[in-house]
């Protein structure tokens, strides 16, 4: 991963989610967490548009249910990744 160049990686990022979501429902707790850990560092690793295009995927479900890769999400500097995270987050109310 960290030899790999940013398409390499935001490759690696959707099969490891893409893996995560066809046997979610089969996986121990210490699988699901392994996968947390797993993904955020692969998000944390992307080029910003990268995660943003990530997000328009049918996972973005997912990411609110994850606390890890919520906060790798939620708190990016690049708004096109944060807002699609923070604008679907029941957390948040409308001021």
């Amino acid at each position: 991963m960290t030899s790999g160049t940013n398409a390499h990686r935001a490759e690696i990022f959707v099969r490891v989610t893409d893996l995560f979501f066809a046997g979610a429902s089969h996986y121990s707790a210490d699988q699901i967490n392994l996968f947390d850990d797993v993904i955020a560092r692969l998000a944390a690793a992307i080029e910003p548009m990268a995660r943003a295009q990530a997000l328009r995927r049918d996972w973005r479900r997912w990411v609110m249910r994850r606390p890890a890769w919520f906060a790798c999400l939620a708190f990016d500097d690049n708004i096109e990744v944060a807002r699609p995270v923070l604008s679907t987050s029941e957390c948040l109310n409308e001021v």
